[in-house]
C-alpha cells in the first residue's frame, strides 16, 4: 500500500477550514516545519488503519492532503523532515559534538562571534576555559537554519514528541539547564525512531475514542 497525495486551491479563510475538516480527528500529531523564510504546517490523525494529513505553507493557498497506512505515517513526518533539512542545508548526519558552556559564557561567546572581533572571542574562551567555540554555538550564534517541532494532542491536552534545531552543522536537540546549554546531535536514524515513538503515542491515545 502506498500514500496518496493531492493539492488543493484553499485561498484566504477557507485553507483553514479544509485543513481542520481533513484532519479533525483526535488525537492530532501536528507538525511545524521551519526554515528562516517558511514555516509549513500539518495536521495528522488516524482513522481506523489509516492516518490522514492535511496542511502547508503558513500564508500560502495551497493545502496538501494525503491518506496511507497507519504505520506509514512515521515515514512521511521523516521524509518530510528530510526534504527540510535539504532545503535548509541542514546535513543529516551531525558533524558537531555534545559540549556543554556555562550560560552567561555562551551568551558573550555568541556576542563575540557576531560581532567578529578576534581579541574580544580569544578572551572570552579563556574565561569559559574552552580552548575552542563548540561547532554547535558557532552555527547558532548566528541565527537557526531549520526547525522541526512534534506535538501529540487530543482533547485534554497537548505535550511535546520532538522540537529538533536545524544547523549548518547537524540536526539537534538544544538543552539548556539554570546553569548550562548544549546541543545534542542526532542523525536521520535516531530521528526516525523518534518519530515512529511519537506516533504509537498518538496511535493508543485514539483506541479509546473508537471503542
Amino acid at each position: 500500500m502506498s500514500v496518496d497525495a493531492v493539492e488543493l486551491t484553499a485561498r484566504g479563510e477557507d485553507a483553514p477550514r479544509v485543513i481542520g475538516f481533513l484532519a479533525a480527528g483526535v488525537p492530532q500529531v501536528r507538525v511545524v516545519a521551519a526554515t528562516q523564510t517558511r514555516v509549513v504546517s500539518m495536521n495528522a490523525t488516524y482513522d481506523g488503519d489509516e492516518f490522514v494529513m492535511a496542511g502547508g505553507t503558513i500564508g500560502g493557498d495551497t493545502v496538501t492532503a494525503m491518506t496511507g497506512p497507519a504505520w506509514q505515517l512515521p515515514q512521511e513526518l521523516a521524509r518530510l523532515l528530510a526534504v527540510l533539512g535539504e532545503a535548509s542545508s541542514v546535513p543529516a548526519v551531525p558533524r558537531f559534538a555534545t559540549r556543554s558552556v556555562a550560560v552567561p559564557d555562551a551568551l558573550v561567546l555568541a556576542e563575540d562571534i557576531r560581532a567578529g572581533g578576534i581579541d574580544d572571542l580569544l578572551t572570552a574562551l579563556r574565561v569559559a576555559h574552552l580552548d575552542r567555540v563548540p561547532a554547535w554555538l558557532s552555527d547558532l550564534a548566528h541565527g537557526v537554519s531549520a526547525a522541526f517541532l512534534v506535538l501529540v494532542s487530543d482533547e485534554r491536552s497537548t505535550r511535546l514528541g520532538t522540537h529538533l534545531v536545524g544547523l549548518p552543522s547537524g540536526w539537534g536537540h538544544l538543552q539548556g539547564t539554570d546553569d548550562e546549554l548544549s546541543m545534542r546531535p542526532v542523525d536521520l536514524s535516531e530521528i526516525r525512531a523518534e518519530l515512529a515513538e511519537i506516533c504509537l503515542t498518538a496511535a493508543a491515545l485514539v483506541k479509546p475514542e473508537r471503542s
